[in-house]
Order: structure tokens, then C-alpha cells, then sequence
């Protein structure tokens, strides 16, 4: 999402393992901003732990930014004795897109995956099933228009690399998700992706990452019911 002039901003993370394993890094992360391409040493980043290798990295950007300026967070930690760096892109100041974001909030679909709310963030080889209890989750809200049921509909789940991203690994993935809740207020679909998917795709965040929907068919009938992105952080372990 694109973050205001004078915003705050979040964005999570995880460490792990060499066994892939979530894990506290050994003393708590460090996290700065790079503004530009130079790190901007009079913005604070925040870094609160959630619980074992779930983090979160927050702060406020400073008003004196410009939109279309680009902004990064450089997150350094240490699990079990290696040292290991990453880049979260949180893209390019936008004032108006981040107003036009939160004034249309109360329409929009909620977005929930096991890592956050809001645009999916997985991780380069794990698995989202529903057996973990990790499987994405996409549910309406209000004011969205979503066929009136969705039984009988098949789900497809898809990700495709934005032009941005010029990391190398996958260009597209697709998968059959399926059908929660098929009526009324609380609508929900599930998707699953398993490693065998995950696996091999380019790492990136934001615009630098992947574009993603979620479409219900049924026979010639077509909806789309969620857009957005999809953050693929590494798996540092690999």
C-alpha cells in the first residue's frame, strides 16, 4: 500500500531456524529506513516482537517527503549465531493514494493471511494449508459485490511477477482454492499453497513483488472477488 507524508508505516517479518524452524533472532532485530537509496538516520524503526520469529517493523515517515519518493526498511538480525540481512520494500510515497486508500477502507475486502491483514506476505518455499492453519483466507465485507452465493463456483487462486520485479524465479502461479462460506454477510473463500508452489519464486514486496486475484467461475459466469498484491519474503534458511 502506498504510505502519506507524515504516515506511519508496518510492515512484518520472521526469522527462522537453519531447520526452518521460527525462532527469536539471538539479540532483538535492528531495523532502518532508506529513503531514496540513503538511509535516513532521523527516522526511528520500531521492531516488535509477536512471539517466536514473528515481528513487526513500524515508524513515521517524515512530512518532508516527496510522493514518488521510494522508501525501504533495511532489517538486520542474528538466529542461532548467523547474521543475515532484509530488504521490505513499502514503495513509493503517494499522499493522494493513501488518502484515497482510507477513504475508501470501509469497501474494501478483507484480505487475510497467516502473516497480517491486508496485501498476502508468504515466505519462498513454505507451505499454506488448511490442515497447519495457515491457508489464506479471503472474506467480503459489506458493500462489496460478490455473487449472491458461491455454491457451485470453482475458486482460482493467481500470482503473476509484476514488471517491476526483477528478481529472478517464477513469472506465474496458479492453484484451486474453495468455498467457505457460500452465502450472506460472511462470504469466505480459502486458498492453499502448497511448497511445491512457493517454491521458486522471486523474492519481492510491494510493487517489486507479485499481483495476485482470487476468481470465482461457474460456467460462463466470471467474478473476480479479491485483487492486490502478494509480498514473497526469502526463506533465509534455504
Amino acid at each position: 500500500m502506498p504510505y502519506s507524508p507524515g504516515g506511519n508505516f508496518q510492515r512484518s517479518f520472521i526469522t527462522q531456524t537453519t531447520a526452518g524452524v521460527k525462532q527469536n533472532a539471538d539479540v532483538p532485530p535492528t531495523a532502518l529506513l532508506r529513503h531514496n537509496g540513503a538511509t535516513d538516520a532521523t527516522v526511528t524503526v520500531t521492531i516488535t516482537n509477536n512471539g517466536a520469529g514473528d515481528y513487526t517493523a513500524s515508524g513515521t515517515l517524515p512530512g518532508t517527503y516527496l510522493d514518488g519518493d521510494d522508501c525501504e526498511i533495511i532489517v538486520s538480525a542474528t538466529v542461532g549465531g548467523t547474521a543475515g540481512e532484509l530488504v521490505i520494500y513499502l514503495g513509493e510515497v503517494s499522499k493522494l493514494q493513501a488518502n484515497l486508500i482510507n477513504a475508501l477502507s470501509g469497501q474494501t475486502v478483507i484480505v487475510q493471511s497467516p502473516v497480517g491483514v491486508g496485501s498476502i506476505r508468504i515466505v519462498e518455499k513454505d507451505a499454506y494449508l488448511a490442515a497447519d492453519g495457515r491457508a489464506l483466507l479471503f472474506t467480503i465485507q459489506p458493500g462489496n459485490n460478490w455473487p449472491l452465493t458461491l455454491a457451485g463456483w470453482t475458486i482460482t487462486f493467481t500470482a503473476t511477477k509484476t514488471t517491476s520485479n526483477i528478481s529472478a524465479g517464477t513469472a506465474t502461479i496458479t492453484t484451486t482454492g474453495a468455498v467457505n462460506v457460500a452465502t450472506g454477510a460472511g462470504q469466505q473463500v480459502q486458498v492453499e499453497l502448497a511448497s511445491s508452489l512457493t517454491t521458486g519464486l522471486a523474492i519481492g514486496v510491494g510493487n517489486k513483488g507479485y499481483n495476485f486475484d482470487v476468481v470465482a467461475t461457474n460456467g460462463s459466469d466470471r467474478a473476480t472477488l479479491v485483487t492486490g498484491l502478494m509480498d514473497v519474503l526469502p526463506n533465509v534458511t534455504a
